[in-house]
């Protein structure tokens, strides 16, 4: 009997495993995996994002100061497949406790994110570089960092340090230069350079100057040569020919960047930039130890010599055979070669540095120097070409 109970209990014991350990449904498997392009990550809150709203409502700022949202960060998921920039950035000021409700309906656009590594603003167009892991920054929209930079161009505000690095970084990013543009931000950029008595530090006019080497770099494309007028190319010049009170290397370097820029697109302002940029005055600069200021002479003299018509490429050409010149070129070619001994001595270069160890600066003043030898070159093959004058054949019969 004792032996009866103690199979059957087994029995029941082992039944209560089996179940336990195997299910009586087949089990689907669930893949864990987070989806491709659903990412996952964590965006901070602008500090400084008050500072870049510019509207008339001001619920917003009294939003953020109530929640009191100010230098946190959210975690949050965003699905760049499906989910559209706008609704991700709604998404997060409602994680933050910002109210929209009061924006007005015209108004698309009020916030926007950047990469927290640089200077960027997230855009529909490259919303694929936004990782997994990724880090952002919730921030005003492109548009307003315009009207900032825009409302405060010519007030002290902008003359701050911190401000004009800022503003020379937006500009480096094709989405904020759009807004800006959108706005006659150039023109009003141009023309704050123009009135240069409005500005007292070189320091700031520098900034500027640099600022709209940037820009100009994206021309056509985002502002027609042909709104550059005269007067511009002529303030310009003013840096170049002595007659600027700001005059030093820096703005020397970039107004003849800039007036080299001009020579090769702005073909109605070649008569203007040949009287106001005299060669022989360029010529003066060649002996500028400054590296910028020496190629951008260098290559400006040989732009107007492209420029010119005959009678004035003769000029030029007298030019290149008189003293001053050969004397200058003959300074800079010293004053390299000395520069290689000296790298050789010390061991940087081998005694015959390959075309890969120069750098581009030095590439850029060789290849100018040498089309200065083409130009005098090709002065000889059409003095030789063309047919001799009645004087000099009656000359060389004397000979």
């Amino acid at each position: 009997m004792i032996l009866l109970v103690f199979s059957i209990w087994a029995m029941y014991q082992q039944q209560i495993m089996s179940s336990f350990h195997f299910s009586s449904k087949v089990l689907n498997l669930v893949d864990t995996r987070p989806k491709a392009d659903e990412l996952k990550g964590a965006v901070k809150l602008d500090p400084n994002l008050k500072e870049y709203l510019q509207f008339g409502d001001e619920s917003v700022k009294e939003s953020i100061s109530t929640h009191n949202c100010l230098n946190s960060t959210t975690f949050a998921t965003f699905n760049r497949q499906d989910q559209s920039l706008s609704d991700f950035i709604s998404q997060l000021c409602k994680q933050f406790g910002i109210e929209l409700g009061s924006f007005n309906s015209g108004d698309k656009e009020h916030f926007g994110l950047m990469f927290d590594e640089k200077i960027n603003f997230v855009s529909e167009q490259n919303k694929n570089l936004v990782n997994q892991g990724f880090i952002l920054k919730l921030t005003a929209s492109p548009l307003n960092y315009a009207k900032y930079f825009l409302k405060n161009l010519s007030s002290k505000n902008l003359l701050s340090t911190e401000n004009l690095s800022l503003f020379s970084s937006l500009c480096q990013d094709f989405v904020f230069i759009e807004a800006f543009t959108c706005l006659q931000g150039i023109q009003r950029l141009t023309k704050i350079i123009e009135e240069t008595e409005n500005i007292q530090s070189s320091t700031t006019y520098l900034g500027l100057l640099t600022i709209l080497l940037q820009l100009m770099q994206q021309f056509p494309q985002i502002f027609p040569w042909t709104e550059l007028s005269t007067q511009f190319v002529r303030k310009f010049t003013f840096f170049v020919n002595g007659q600027s009170k700001l005059e030093q290397n820096g703005t020397r370097a970039l107004a003849l960047e800039m007036l080299l820029a001009i020579s090769e697109h702005c073909e109605y302002l070649t008569e203007c930039l040949k009287s106001e940029m005299p060669v022989d005055l360029l010529i003066r600069h060649l002996d500028n130890t400054n590296e910028r200021v020496l190629i951008s002479s260098i290559s400006l003299i040989n732009s107007i010599y492209g420029l010119a018509d005959r009678e004035e490429r003769i000029n030029i050409v007298k030019l290149l055979h008189e003293k001053p010149f050969i004397s200058a070129i003959g300074r800079i070619l010293d004053r390299e070669e000395n520069l290689i001994n000296q790298q050789q001595l010390n061991k940087k270069i081998p005694s015959q540095p390959i075309p890969s160890q120069i750098s581009s600066e030095k590439s850029k003043l060789y290849e100018q120097i040498g089309r200065f030898q083409q130009i005098r070159f090709d002065e000889v093959c059409a003095l030789a070409l063309r047919t001799p004058t009645d004087k000099e054949i009656d000359f060389l019969k004397h000979l």
